[in-house]
This record gives C-alpha cells, structure tokens and sequence, in this order.
C-alpha cells in the first residue's frame, strides 16, 4: 500500500508532535495503533495522512488524560 511507505515519517513526526506537547510515551503508542488501525481500514489521500496521524495524536492524549482523571477521583473516593 502507498500509506505504509508514509508510516515511518508518520510516526516520527507523532513522536516530534508529542515531545513538544510534553505527551508520555504512553500517548504516542496508543496514537501509533490508532493510526495504524485507521491506515488499515480506510484508504488516505497522502495529503491527508497528517490531519490522521494529528487527530490520533489528539484521541490519545485526550485518552490518557481521561484515565489518570478517572483513577485520581477513584483514589480520592477511595480515601474518603
């Protein structure tokens, strides 16, 4: 497929994109899998492989944001 020769650019761009944002590791692999499951399922005109790659980037960090949220509130719960 043409998108898998962009994977490699992709994926270190996404790790670029999220050393600037200050993301963990965590983020990047979870955007490097929902990329690639979307790269797997549809296919993307080149010129719109970084929209994907960025809104990926996006669901992950919102992801990881989300569940530290959840597990915060559950030990503050827990200690009351």
């Amino acid at each position: 497929m043409l998108q898998l020769k962009y994977r490699h650019v992709l994926v270190s761009w996404l790790r670029a994109v999220a050393e600037e944002l200050h993301l963990n590791n965590a983020s990047v692999h979870l955007a490097v899998y929902l990329l690639d499951i979307f790269m797997d399922n549809h296919r993307i005109v080149e010129e719109r492989l970084n929209l994907v790659a960025l809104v990926c980037i996006l669901l992950a960090g919102l992801y990881i944001w989300l569940m530290k949220t959840t597990l915060c509130i559950y030990i503050y719960i827990s200690h009351l």
